[in-house]
């Protein structure tokens, strides 16, 4: 059973997002790595550096660290000058099975005026 975010590269089955967790600090919960979207206002849309965190909880078994645990990511994208900002924000829990399972909400909003905030579902990701 994972005691912390297996380092791979986590995919929904219809490609929409993809999250690679690079590395990982067990001491404070936090998720190094890469988060892509393929479909935002503004085209795919990729991410890297601090994507995420985690937390576990003692078992009923007696024990700690182990899968499940809660897991959530968060990726900003506001480019220079500021014209638009996308932030998605996902969370859910790591499986026993190593798969991130994820509710997402996206806030956008344009320099025109233009706002969206909407769900994006719930999606399993899996290793390929």
């Amino acid at each position: 059973m994972a005691t912390i975010p297996k380092l791979a590269t986590y995919s929904s089955l219809d490609g929409t997002v993809e999250i690679t967790i690079s590395s990982v600090d067990p001491s404070i919960g936090e998720i190094q790595g890469t988060y892509k979207h393929n479909f935002t206002p503004k085209g795919a849309i990729t991410v890297s550096g601090k994507i995420g965190g985690y937390a576990w909880v003692n078992n009923s078994e007696g024990g700690s660290g182990t899968a499940p645990f809660n897991i959530n990511f968060t990726a900003s994208v506001r480019p220079d000058g500021f014209p638009y900002c996308i932030i998605d924000f996902w969370n859910g829990f790591y499986t026993t099975q190593n798969t991130l399972m994820l509710s997402g909400v996206r806030s956008y909003v344009n320099n025109d005026g233009t706002t969206q905030s909407i769900v994006l579902g719930t999606l399993e990701l899996y290793q390929p």
